[in-house]
């Protein structure tokens, strides 16, 4: 088991580059992508035996969105001349899918998924942190020193490195502070509180904005004392936060207002990407597929590209544009299906993050993002298995409820 664990870490580790570890070239870690995809293509077929379908709950919601990614192939042919190599050479790290696959054929409890969800995100915390003040030294970064033509912006009198992955960090947030509420331990609190440090020095509004969200219904969610204990804690730090709101986030609401009184160059993005894109109708319905940048579809979305238009920066709508409406249907489903079923009282942070997860569909879709797939495949394994003791429990439940026969 422990070196399923340590195939675990690594393959969450590779896909997030070791936190942007600037050291090792991308070409380093192109090669670890591929090593580590093909691993699990090599598990998933001999080991598929070991996959339970009747405890996997999403695996036909993720074969259906992969099936509508994979078909986006062919109106990229269709419509834009990209030859089938060219989409399917985009599209390989949709490979980082077969993780949830792999999870399952592993088996791995629960409690030690959630230990390595936390260590990653401490790990995360910690070098966003510490690179506030080595700065110009800096190691785990995305933006800036000359990547993408980006330099380094200040928010908030913190530099934004852009470091991978705030997604654990986020569900980290939520999950230590239901721990929190329902236990009274300080530990967990503040291990909640320095995750959340972290997204303010991650310093991008939505994410920090639904992380909060999320931790105020946790309260909603929960019952009895814990609800009211949250529900006076919550008081205490909206007073706290209002009585510093001007130095926590005078910088955050000028540049939010100063977007709202300007042209919002996502407001054009949308309209761009959704009426103006393709005027194709196999590309309005099965979206025009994922250009690789050398091909011609590859030039001409890199040259919108250089006018701001970005697919990334417009949510689900970006993502319609390049894999269609029954993508979009795919990704709905998977998130309504996790928000509405009847997990345990364990699952409540899963459902919460998904909550907010949706919410934030209209600024970033991350289902197609490499580094973020994995993620993804952890909640959904986790949701699985907390599906699954909720099942376990009911039936137990029912058993002892049975009288015994009369003899």
């Amino acid at each position: 088991m422990r070196n399923k664990i340590r195939v675990v870490v690594f393959i969450i580790l590779v896909s997030i580059r070791f936190w942007s570890f600037q050291i090792i070239p991308d070409s380093y870690f192109d090669v670890l992508d591929l090593v580590c995809i093909s691993y699990m293509v090599f598990i998933s077929i001999t080991q598929k035996h070991k996959l339970v379908f009747k405890g996997m709950f999403l695996h036909k919601n993720i074969l259906w969105m992969l099936f509508f990614i994979l078909f986006s192939t062919v109106p990229a042919f269709l419509v834009h001349n990209q030859s089938f190599f060219y989409s399917l050479l985009a599209l390989r790290m949709m490979g980082y899918w077969l993780f949830y696959y792999v999870l399952h054929c592993y088996s791995i409890d629960s409690k030690v998924i959630l230990k390595i969800l936390a260590t990653i995100a401490v790990i995360w915390v910690t070098l966003l942190i510490v690179q506030q003040f080595t700065y110009p030294t800096i190691y785990f970064y995305t933006r800036g020193l000359g990547i993408n033509g980006k330099e380094i912006e200040i928010r908030n009198y913190m530099y934004r490195f852009m470091t991978l992955r705030h997604h654990y960090a986020m569900i980290c947030v939520i999950l230590f502070f239901i721990y929190y509420l329902k236990t009274r331990k300080l530990s967990w609190l503040m291990i909640s509180i320095y995750c959340l440090l972290g997204m303010y020095v991650f310093s991008t509004r939505q994410y920090l904005s639904a992380t909060v969200l999320g931790m105020f219904l946790s309260i909603f969610f929960l019952k009895g004392s814990s609800k009211v204990y949250g529900v006076i804690l919550s008081v205490f730090i909206a007073v706290v936060a209002i009585y510093n709101l001007n130095a926590l986030f005078g910088e955050t609401i000028a540049k939010t207002q100063g977007e709202l009184n300007e042209t919002n160059v996502r407001y054009l993005a949308y309209n761009y990407f959704l009426f103006e894109f393709s005027d194709s109708t196999i590309g309005y319905i099965f979206g025009n597929g994922l250009a690789h940048d050398y091909s011609s579809y590859g030039e001409r979305v890199t040259k919108i590209n250089e006018l701001g238009l970005y697919q990334a920066d417009i949510g689900l709508i970006g993502s319609y544009s390049k894999f269609g409406i029954f993508y979009v249907i795919c990704v709905l489903a998977i998130h309504f299906r996790i928000i509405f079923y009847k997990m345990s009282k364990n699952g409540l942070y899963l459902r919460i993050f998904m909550i907010i997860n949706l919410i934030l569909l209209s600024l970033s879709d991350f289902f197609t993002v490499p580094s973020a797939i994995p993620f993804y495949c952890i909640v959904f394994y986790l949701f699985d298995k907390s599906l699954h003791e909720q099942k376990i429990s009911i039936y137990e439940q029912k058993e002892s409820l049975r009288l015994p026969n009369n003899t």
